[in-house]
C-alpha cells in the first residue's frame, strides 16, 4: 500500500556518442517495465539525450517540463555534474555512483551495477565457505584496483587474509608468470636448484605449489578468465576453489568450458530468472538478437530502475523493504544507495548452475 508511480517521469541518458549502445539497452529495459503496467496506470515518460545538451541541462529541462521523478544520468561524470549543479529539487535515481568521498545532494538516489559490491559479496562468500586465506589475481587497471580495495577491506573485516596478490597485464596472452609467482612455484624450483648445486648432483624434481592457501579470487573479463583458469590447473592449483565476479561469465557454452567449476555472484536475470525475466529474455533474444547478446545485464538494469521508483518515492529504506529485481534483491540504505544482493552460480558444462549458500548446486527445473 502506498507504492505508486508519479504521473510524469523523465529518463536522462547519453543516447548518442560513446555510451549510446549501453544507454539504448537501459532505455529498452526501462520501457519494457513500463509496458508491463496496466495502460491506464502508466505514467508519461519523457526521454532526454544528455550527450546533446549536457546532463545538468537535461535535468533542468526535465524539471521545467513537469517531471516529478527523474531517472539518470548514466555515467559517473554526468552523475557528478547533476549532483554539483545545485538544482536537485526533486529526487533523481542516478544510474551510477558518486565517488565515495563525494557528498550527494539530500534527494539523490544512486543505483549502479557496481563491481565493488560484487567483490564484497565474494569476500563474504569465501569466509562463509570456511576459507579465510587465499590468492588474488586481478587486472592491472583502474577496475582491478577498485575490485581489490573492496575485496581486501571486506575480507580483512571478516578476519580473512590475502596471502598473495598479483596484478596481471590484461593485454597479455600468457599469465603463467603471475600465477607461478603467486603460487611460489618459482621459489620451490629455486630451492631445488640451490640444493642440487650444493650437493653437486642432479635429481628428479617435481616443483610444488604453496600449501597455505584455501581459495583463489580472480577478477577478469571472459577472455582473460578463459586463460587464467587453465593456467591455475596447469600449475597444480586445480584443487583450489576459484571465485570470480560476474564479469567473467557470458552465455557461451563452448567458450565457458575453460571456466568449469568457477563460482561467481550474478543477477537473477542471468542465473535463475523468474517467469517474468525468462519471458523478457526470450522476447529480447527474438526481437533484438544482436543487442541481447552483450547487453542483457544493462537491459535488466533499466527494468529494475523503473521498478524501484515507487519504493524510492515512498521512502521505504532498509532491508525489510527489499524487492526482488532482475539484477538482485534490491534495498535502499539511508544514504540513498541501492544495494543488490546477488545469487550464486558455478560454471558447470559451460552454463551458470545456481548454487545455494551451503555450496551445493541447486536443482534446476
Amino acid at each position: 500500500v502506498g507504492l505508486e508511480y508519479p504521473s510524469q517521469i523523465a529518463l536522462v541518458l547519453p543516447l548518442s556518442g560513446r555510451q549510446q549502445a549501453a544507454s539504448i539497452a537501459v532505455r529498452d529495459g526501462f520501457m519494457a517495465a513500463l509496458l508491463q503496467q496496466d495502460a491506464s496506470q502508466r505514467p508519461v515518460v519523457n526521454v532526454y539525450d544528455s550527450t546533446q545538451m549536457g546532463a545538468a541541462t537535461a535535468y533542468g529541462r526535465a524539471l521545467a517540463e513537469g517531471a516529478q521523478f527523474i531517472v539518470g544520468p548514466l555515467t559517473k561524470d554526468e552523475v557528478a555534474a547533476v549532483a554539483n549543479s545545485g538544482q536537485v529539487s526533486i529526487p533523481p535515481l542516478a544510474l551510477n555512483q558518486l565517488a565515495d568521498e563525494a557528498v550527494p545532494p539530500p534527494l539523490m538516489f544512486q543505483f549502479a551495477l557496481d563491481p565493488e559490491e560484487e567483490a564484497r559479496q565474494v569476500a563474504q562468500r569465501v569466509v562463509t565457505d570456511g576459507r579465510t586465506r587465499g590468492l588474488v589475481l586481478l587486472p592491472n587497471n583502474e577496475w582491478g584496483q577498485r575490485v581489490f580495495r573492496a575485496f581486501d577491506s571486506e575480507l580483512k573485516t571478516l578476519g580473512g587474509t590475502i596471502a598473495a596478490l598479483r596484478f596481471y597485464d590484461p593485454a597479455a596472452r600468457d599469465y603463467s608468470q603471475p600465477i607461478r609467482s603467486a603460487l611460489l612455484i618459482d621459489e620451490s624450483r629455486a630451492r631445488a636448484n640451490a640444493l642440487s648445486a650444493a650437493m653437486g648432483t642432479r635429481f628428479e624434481f617435481e616443483p610444488r605449489r604453496r600449501g597455505d592457501v584455501q581459495f583463489v579470487f580472480m577478477g577478469a573479463q571472459p577472455v582473460q578468465g578463459r586463460s587464467l583458469r587453465p593456467g591455475l590447473l596447469f600449475h597444480m592449483a586445480g584443487d583450489l576453489p576459484v571465485y570470480a565476479t560476474s564479469d567473467i561469465f557470458e552465455p557461451n557454452v563452448t567458450a565457458n568450458n575453460d571456466l568449469e567449476g568457477v563460482m561467481f555472484p550474478d543477477m537473477p536475470w542471468v542465473i535463475s530468472p523468474d517467469a517474468v525475466s525468462s519471458e523478457l529474455r526470450d522476447a529480447l533474444s527474438t526481437h533484438w538478437p544482436l543487442r541481447a547478446r552483450g547487453r542483457g545485464r544493462l537491459y535488466a538494469f533499466g527494468f529494475d530502475a523503473y521498478r524501484l521508483i515507487p519504493l524510492l518515492k515512498a521512502g521505504r529504506f532498509g532491508r525489510e523493504h527489499a524487492i526482488p529485481g532482475m539484477t538482485g534483491l534490491l534495498s535502499v540504505d539511508d544514504r540513498g544507495r541501492v544495494h543488490r544482493e546477488l545469487d550464486w552460480a558455478r560454471v558447470s558444462n559451460g552454463r551458470a548452475s545456481p548454487i545455494d549458500m551451503s555450496g551445493t548446486v541447486a536443482n534446476q527445473n
